[in-house]
């Protein structure tokens, strides 16, 4: 039986119910999923690569759920990571990117995708974002859709999917707002977010999951069809975000998805 965060019953959508596979069908072709680690410094970075990270994710727990961290904490990460991972980085909310002056320092040009999300949304976000990410198109371009959106002022799910799809972005990530004990799952059931994973998918783009995911969810996740699976808490010490990233923890996490990844491959053989 499936439990949900006392604090967030008052979601309509909170009663997830389990995975029973690969989408019943809606999702065809095996293909590997990647693990995200978000890190918030160049040491960080070192220690989710020595545990097995694919892709290195930057941002500022302490600013945000997608908090940019500072320009020159990027690059380093970049530099740092070479050629051994795909490097991302989150660039805070799209109304805090046209309310303010941009940072000071210019994104290191091997930086390979990056991210906007859109809680208090204005009315032309779409217009918005799509002009944001033109500005900075050396960057191959991520949506973010909050499963908590109702919480936010942000667009649902399933709209950014569509903005996703019809301006041929490269994917779209899923994860939620605030982080206050309350997770993926207590906002978007299985069946909804596999339809989600699906549509991406079919599109030709990419879908990372992510939402305060532990290991006791990734089983669960995995099963869903994604293309990545992003974390920061379950990747760090005592499961804190807080704290810092252990490269045993993310060691852990690589091991599910790698093993995941083999025995799928096996059953299409």
């Amino acid at each position: 039986m499936t439990t949900t965060n006392k604090r967030c019953l008052n979601n309509p959508h909170a009663t997830a119910t389990p995975s029973s596979g690969l989408g019943k069908g809606r999702i065809t072709g095996a293909h590997t999923v990647r693990l995200l680690v978000s890190v918030r410094s160049a040491d960080e970075a070192q220690a989710a690569l020595a545990g097995g990270a694919d892709i290195i994710d930057v941002k500022e727990p302490a600013r945000g759920a997608l908090g940019m961290a500072d320009v020159s904490v990027i690059n380093d990460v970049v530099q740092t990571s070479g050629d051994r991972a795909t490097v991302t980085a989150a660039l805070g909310e799209l109304v805090d990117l046209v309310r303010c002056a941009p940072p000071p320092g210019r994104l290191a040009s091997q930086l390979d995708m990056i991210k906007i999300g859109l809680a208090d949304a204005p009315r032309d976000w779409q217009s918005q974002l799509l002009a944001r990410f033109k500005s900075l198109r050396q960057h191959a371009p991520i949506a973010v859709a909050y499963a908590d959106h109702h919480r936010v002022a942000a667009p649902p799910a399933a709209d950014v999917v569509e903005f996703a799809i019809e301006h041929r972005l490269k994917g779209v990530l899923i994860d939620t707002a605030i982080k206050d004990g309350c997770g993926l799952y207590d906002w978007l059931n299985d069946d909804d977010l596999r339809d989600l994973v699906a549509a991406v998918r079919a599109a030709g783009l990419l879908i990372a999951l992510a939402g305060s995911l532990t290991c006791v969810d990734f089983g669960r996740t995995l099963s869903l069809g994604p293309d990545i699976v992003a974390v920061r808490g379950a990747a760090c010490v005592s499961n804190d975000r807080g704290a810092a990233v252990d490269a045993v923890c993310v060691g852990t996490l690589a091991q599910i998805v790698a093993d995941f990844n083999v025995q799928r491959s096996v059953s299409a053989v």
